[in-house]
């Protein structure tokens, strides 16, 4: 699937095949990337490929224990 994210240091760590979304405006940020890869198939396509290819090396564990600590970190700021 094509990815769309916000457009935190995090989100960028996790993949490069998304459409990246700011953060002081999350909800009109993904209602147009939304629109955005409705109307342009290609584009869709194209993060869907780009995320295939990286998908192979996320490993679960490692993704949801750098997840946690990421969530601990916020809560302490």
């Amino acid at each position: 699937k094509a990815v769309i994210a916000s457009s935190s240091e995090t989100g960028r760590r996790l993949t490069k095949a998304a459409i990246w979304v700011r953060e002081d405006n999350t909800a009109e940020g993904f209602a147009q990337a939304m629109i955005s890869l409705y109307k342009d198939e290609n584009r869709q396509q194209q993060l869907a490929q780009q995320a295939a290819l990286e998908a192979p090396a996320f490993n679960r564990q490692q993704l949801l224990t750098s997840a946690w600590k990421y969530i601990q970190q916020s809560m302490n700021e």
